[in-house]
């Protein structure tokens, strides 16, 4: 653990990041159930960013203090891809330049990747969980239509991975409780 961590600190990270990740699927599929670009999809969208955006920012904290750096900034990378997509939503709709959030994207799940606190398996659907996102990019950009199946697929999917990360972020911080064999020693 690291040496200017608390341990209820750590405890305050895993547990509000995982919530985070889990009220930002939440309020992003309320928003999905709105209509196209109204208003009440754009304010649920633009929170939805924000949850995930500080989920990521705690989640990269906890992973940083866990030695897991490349990752850390993996999740860093990550809250500014929540980032852009928040920017891109205005008064006046989506701003299909927000798509370019894949650029970022890529790198951001690649470091994560290089978490050892998550299975193989899931830094596996970590890499996979960029391909809905990037046939989105290639939609927009050939002109086709941005409220398509795979923008949803995309943003789900990815959500299911955050909030699978967080739960394993949890589970991690479990681990470190001190056992009784191990208070009895010390």
């Amino acid at each position: 653990m690291n040496r200017g961590m608390k341990r209820d600190e750590l405890k305050y990270l895993v547990w509000i990041s995982l919530g985070c990740f889990i009220l930002s699927l939440v309020v992003g599929m309320i928003g999905s159930s709105f209509s196209f670009g109204s208003h009440a999809q754009l304010v649920s969208y633009s929170i939805n960013d924000t949850l995930a955006l500080a989920a990521c920012v705690l989640a990269g904290r906890y992973v940083g203090s866990r030695g897991n750096h490349v990752a850390a900034a993996g999740f860093v990378m990550m809250g500014i891809v929540h980032g852009i997509s928040a920017g891109g939503i205005g008064s006046s709709g989506i701003s299909l330049d927000s798509v370019r959030l894949v650029i970022p994207l890529l790198p951001s799940i690649v470091f994560i990747a290089w978490c050892t606190l998550f299975p193989v398996w899931l830094r596996i659907v970590g890499m996979i969980s960029i391909m809905p996102f990037i046939a989105m990019y290639w939609r927009v950009f050939h002109g086709l239509e941005y409220d398509h199946w795979t923008t949803y697929l995309a943003y789900v999917l990815l959500a299911i991975v955050e909030i699978v990360w967080g739960v394993y972020l949890v589970v991690d911080y479990w681990r470190l409780r001190p056992t009784s064999t191990s208070s009895a020693s010390s």
